[in-house]
């Protein structure tokens, strides 16, 4: 008996709270997220507290939570008070039929916003926060004053990883008070909500895989010829988001500018009209004049519409937005994941710390970047930002591309249309200087280039990013392999005695792919028991330490392994069609010299032309 009276209490101590669970999973109950009780932390123990220098004051009194509250001093659209629902992601799916519910008073001249987390829900990520969707305060408000009620469902976002809600977009300098911020299950009963006005959607990051784009912001048109140079130099394709009042300045010659871009295949977007922090303005009309003014400008001087816009400053807001929404249909609203900090750096004994900056974003994960080029302390390090990208092994393209818009023109097209120069095709052929290499005529968005002889076991790849040596060996693995070498050629930091800053290589692809296949297949013939031949050749910058070759054979014995594997690295040395390019520390990147994979043997001697 008392055997059983223990089993029947246990049931019931699984039971009961696993129902409880249940019901509250059915049921998803309203919860507070902010009363601004605490100093540092919310309700949910998450950090609430302003940005961009606004000034708060808190009223806590410890006895009467109704009596808590926050007071904000904005002075400009960019200040902005946050409160997290967590440090993560914080699931809302469930209560998507709620509402969010703000009791105030004061001033309702403001945006709210719930954030969106990025996919990782890391706030150490780019980007971060992922995006957001925005309501004007003002809408929402109640009759009465002093409640705001927003459905969930009015905030285009993927309730499953909220990350916070802002009150941001201030529009006059006036108090605005917070007492409570909460999700509530139902309206009061004399409470309606307006329809939900479309926003456009918000971008920080691109859609497509590996992608990174270039968000160009106008600039000194003086510094306009070099950023082109850079451009067609890079072979890479970009957005410029342009404002109205300088193309119709003819002194700027901006309208040319432009128009030699889009020529190229940039894209040119909008900035608005004259350049103000948009939110800021005071009136609708003066929102639309900045709107208008930009469009009339793009099509009337360049020909051209966009859908795609970047607010000055990048500063957000609802009212911005949609107005946007209601001039262009589904616009993009662009900020960034990756700023150079040049309006930080630039005009500083400390200009370098741009690059500091890009790193340290694009390590970060972000691939969308915010710059403009009003002064040459900035473009001169366009070119290495560029390059910092392509080591990545990011592919850069326009912002339209990146974001896999349908309208966009197709990746192998937009290079395709770029002249291109002739190249050199015969093995012995050598670039005596830059200026005579010639652009392979693949496109580097097509890259890497493969050819996978499966049925032999052969596998051959020119590719621009880092060389993935677990994969080259999976490749060649063989349960009759008793052996599995692997060679890396990498790049050293002297030649000559000289120190080496960085190589680069370039290739005529369809002649350097057909010459890997019969290195291959050569193998095979030539030596006893390979059972797999995987040779990958990067391409464009290899810095000092990292791999350019990695050459990989598997055979049934170790002798026959490392005497091919010897033997392929030479033949590519002798026959491959590719060149490499030496620069040196503390020369001009024009002084590197070209030569080719031959002009050294294996022990580094140099080889004399016959």
């Amino acid at each position: 008996m008392k055997l059983f009276t223990l089993l029947i209490y246990y049931i019931l101590l699984i039971i009961i709270p696993t129902n409880a669970m249940m019901s509250l999973r059915k049921r998803p109950r309203g919860f507070v997220i902010d009363d601004f009780c605490k100093r540092s932390v919310n309700k949910l123990r998450s950090w609430h507290g302003p940005g961009e220098n606004l000034k708060v004051e808190y009223d806590q009194n410890d006895d009467d939570d109704d009596e808590c509250l926050v007071r904000l001093f904005p002075s400009n659209p960019d200040h902005n008070y946050h409160t997290q629902f967590s440090y993560s992601c914080f699931d809302l799916s469930r209560h998507r039929k709620m509402f969010l519910h703000v009791k105030y008073s004061g001033s309702d001249a403001f945006t709210i916003s719930l954030y969106q987390n990025n996919g990782a829900c890391n706030p150490f990520r780019a980007p971060f926060p992922g995006t957001m969707d925005s309501v004007e305060a003002s809408r929402y408000t109640t009759d009465g004053g002093g409640d705001i009620y927003v459905p969930l469902s009015h905030f285009y976002i993927d309730l499953k990883r909220a990350s916070s809600i802002a009150f941001h977009g201030f529009y006059k300098d006036e108090e605005t008070v917070l007492h409570k911020v909460e999700i509530v299950k139902h309206l009061p009963r004399d409470v309606d909500v307006p329809r939900k006005l479309p926003t456009g959607s918000m971008v920080l990051t691109c859609k497509r895989p590996n992608s990174f784009a270039f968000g160009i912001d106008d600039g000194d048109p003086r510094l306009a010829q070099k950023v082109m140079e850079i451009l067609d130099d890079e072979d890479i394709k970009v957005t410029f988001f342009v404002v109205g009042q300088g193309l119709r300045d003819p002194s700027t010659n901006l309208t040319e500018v432009y128009s030699e871009m889009i020529e190229k295949g940039h894209q040119v977007a909008l900035h608005s009209d004259t350049h103000p922090r948009m939110e800021g303005l005071q009136t609708e009309d003066e929102i639309d004049d900045e709107i208008t003014g930009g469009q009339h400008a793009l099509k009337d001087l360049l020909g051209i519409e966009s859908r795609y816009f970047r607010p000055p400053y990048g500063t957000i807001g609802a009212r911005m937005r949609q107005r946007l929404a209601a001039h262009i249909d589904d616009p993009y609203i662009v900020n960034w994941s990756v700023d150079v900090e040049d309006w930080l750096w630039a005009n500083t004994n400390e200009p370098w710390r741009q690059l500091k900056a890009f790193r340290r974003d694009i390590d970060r994960g972000g691939n969308l970047v915010v710059m403009h080029y009003l002064t040459w302390n900035t473009v001169k390090y366009f070119r290495e930002f560029i390059r910092i990208a392509k080591h990545k092994g990011k592919k850069i393209m326009r912002i339209d591309q990146c974001m896999m818009d349908p309208d966009a023109p197709d990746l192998m097209s937009s290079s395709e249309n770029q002249e291109t120069k002739m190249l050199r095709t015969r093995p012995d052929a050598k670039p005596k200087n830059e200026e005579s290499i010639m652009s392979p005529t693949t496109p580097k968005e097509n890259y890497p280039q493969q050819i996978h002889l499966t049925s032999e076991n052969i596998y051959l790849e020119l590719t621009y990013s880092p060389l993935n040596t677990t994969r080259i060996l999976a490749q060649i693995n063989s349960p009759s392999a008793g052996a599995n070498i692997l060679f890396l050629g990498t790049t050293r930091d002297t030649f000559e005695n000289r120190p080496v800053s960085q190589l680069s290589y370039t290739s005529y692809a369809p002649l350097a792919l057909k010459t890997l296949t019969e290195i291959a297949r050569a193998t095979f013939r030539d030596h006893e028991g390979i059972k797999g031949v995987s040779i990958s050749h990067r391409l464009g910058v290899v810095p000092v330490t990292e791999a350019s070759i990695a050459i990989a054979v598997s055979a049934a014995h170790r002798g026959p392994a490392w005497r091919a594997g010897e033997e392929v690295l030479e033949k590519c040395k002798e026959r491959l069609e590719v060149w490499k390019r030496e620069e040196f520390v503390g020369e001009r990147p024009e002084e590197g010299e070209w030569r080719a994979n031959r002009d050294t043997d294996s022990r580094g001697r140099a080889v004399k032309s016959s």
